[in-house]
């Protein structure tokens, strides 16, 4: 992404000649020394606050940080810290020693007051200042950490999990929309069982989600669905949940003021999961309304990742059975009738034409009418006429 390095050079350089000191740092440095493509910049500089919002006219302040501020150049955004006199290159960080190394932009040197590259070659996270400081006032700090594991597939020091282990309750203060995101981060990371064992085997879930001994095999599902290449949150919310009671599955995904949505999604595929182990006992038409649902693919996902292959090859047979097969046998059979045809049949509309309808289908997806002369003589049949 050498555009957003060039973006970031030019910020570097509007402050350079405001005789301002500027240094690159955070996840885009550390991306930059592991030969990765940085996504993101941020940078330090010795400006004040008050400097960077008359020096660029997109600038605007962070939530929560007095001192940082977004600037945004060429449709770019980059957090920078603003330390306001002092020597850029003593910045120590906000988190992490792999965060928080610094670097020129314009000649390239590194620097490292708090022992990042050492970390980065070890393979190692590691907090700045100790890990109970850090969690207390930052509680997101914790799921972050998980994401660099997640991410660089890196282990945790040992003080960085007993910080976690004794302060994982700071993070009820932490917004749960907040910790949405930075959870599906993790979920969706190269490594991202590493990183959900971190916090299952850290006691996070626990704490969040009074998930008590019930994400043992989270890591597990997770790397299923990624072999599958399946990336949506639906999925993983759903394996997140899936033992808990429905209704105080939907008091967690309003917590975490999840859409409406995508709350019904994850309902449904946890539902579907019961549902599944009594598809030899459905009837045809039973088959053919569960496995044409929007989210089925999902539901069978998350069936293979907590029972292996046991009830989902008898429902992939249904699957492209009932895909191949002429549009009046398909899972959506077409309609034969219509308001109109009722109708001239000497129906009045009303309240019936719908049950008419559902019943008609019914006997469509189970393949007793297939012809609309099949299906006037069936409506007779249902009238009792």
């Amino acid at each position: 992404m050498a555009d957003i390095l060039n973006s970031a050079r030019k910020v570097a350089s509007i402050l350079a000649n405001h005789s301002f000191e500027v240094l690159f740092t955070g996840r885009g440095v550390l991306d930059s020394l592991l030969g990765h493509s940085p996504k993101s910049v941020e940078l330090v500089t010795s400006a004040s606050p008050m400097d960077l919002l008359q020096i660029f006219d997109k600038c605007g302040p962070v939530a929560s940080y007095p001192n940082r501020l977004i600037v945004s150049v060429d449709n770019d955004h980059f957090e920078v810290v603003a330390l306001g006199g002092g020597y850029a290159g003593t910045y120590s960080g906000k988190d992490f020693t792999i965060n928080s190394i610094l670097l020129d932009p314009f000649s390239g040197e590194v620097l490292d007051i708090v022992g990042g590259k050492q970390d980065l070659q070890n393979k190692i996270v590691r907090t700045v200042e100790p890990p109970a400081t850090l969690f207390q006032k930052d509680p997101l700090a914790i799921i972050r950490a998980a994401y660099l594991i997640a991410s660089l597939n890196f282990d945790p020091v040992g003080d960085l999990v007993d910080g976690v282990q004794h302060n994982r309750d700071a993070l009820s203060r932490a917004p749960m929309r907040d910790m949405k995101g930075a959870l599906e981060r993790v979920f969706f990371a190269h490594y991202a069982p590493k990183g959900i064992r971190f916090l299952v085997e850290s006691g996070v879930f626990l704490s969040l989600f009074g998930l008590a001994g019930r994400c043992k095999s989270l890591p597990s599902h997770i790397a299923s669905f990624h072999r599958a290449q399946n990336y949506m949150p639906t999925l993983y919310w759903a394996a997140l949940f899936q033992e808990f009671p429905i209704s105080q599955v939907s008091t967690y995904l309003f917590q975490l003021q999840m859409s409406s949505q995508d709350t019904e999604t994850i309902k449904h595929i946890i539902a579907d999961q019961s549902k599944m182990s009594k598809a030899k006992r459905m009837s045809q038409a039973e088959i053919k309304r569960f496995v044409r649902r929007p989210h089925f693919s999902l539901s069978i996902l998350l069936q293979e990742a907590l029972f292996g292959a046991r009830n989902t090859p008898f429902l992939k047979s249904q699957i492209k059975e009932y895909t191949e097969v002429p549009p009046e046998d398909s899972l959506f059979p077409p309609k034969l009738l219509d308001t109109k045809d009722l109708m001239q049949l000497g129906l009045e509309p009303g309240p019936v034409f719908n049950d008419i309808f559902a019943a008609l289908e019914e006997e469509q997806l189970s393949g007793k009418v297939r012809t609309k002369e099949e299906a006037e003589k069936f409506v007779h049949t249902y009238l009792g006429d």
